[in-house]
This record gives structure tokens, C-alpha cells and sequence, in this order.
């Protein structure tokens, strides 16, 4: 399946919107994690909310990708 997205030139979102989006994904994932449900918890919640249905693998995939989102695709803050 691919997927085409067209940006309108006047709209565009720069990379430092990107960029805090994703730290605002990978802090909410940590607080997530910070709680007492266990993993498999957390997934089964997840598969249970999604509609229409999601493979488990997939949203398994998902979680663990989230899981790595800030150090995967941010350079780490600098430091002044």
C-alpha cells in the first residue's frame, strides 16, 4: 500500500514542529510505561480499542517502534 502526501506550500510544517511532535509522542510513551500495567497490558488495551480490527503483530510493532521513536529519529538536545 503507498501512500501520497501532498504538502500545500503555504502550510508547511517545519521540522521543528516534526521534532517536538515526536518528543511529545516518546514522553507520553515513557509515562505509559511509568505506570503499573505490565507491556502485555498496555498492548491488550491498545488492540482493544482500535477499529476496525489491527493484527496484534501489528500493533505490537507499533508499540516497540513508539518505544524507540525519540532515539531513533532525534539527535540528542544539545547542551549550552
Amino acid at each position: 500500500m503507498a501512500v501520497k502526501v501532498t504538502q500545500d506550500p503555504e502550510n508547511e510544517i517545519t521540522t521543528e514542529v516534526i521534532a517536538t511532535s515526536i518528543q511529545a509522542i516518546a514522553d507520553a510513551m515513557k509515562k505509559i510505561r511509568a505506570g503499573r500495567l505490565n507491556d502485555a497490558a498496555i498492548l491488550q488495551l491498545i488492540y482493544a480499542a482500535c477499529y476496525p480490527k489491527v493484527p496484534r503483530d501489528q500493533v505490537k510493532t507499533v508499540f516497540l517502534a513508539i518505544n524507540s521513536l525519540e532515539q531513533t529519529w532525534l539527535k540528542p538536545k544539545k547542551t549550552k
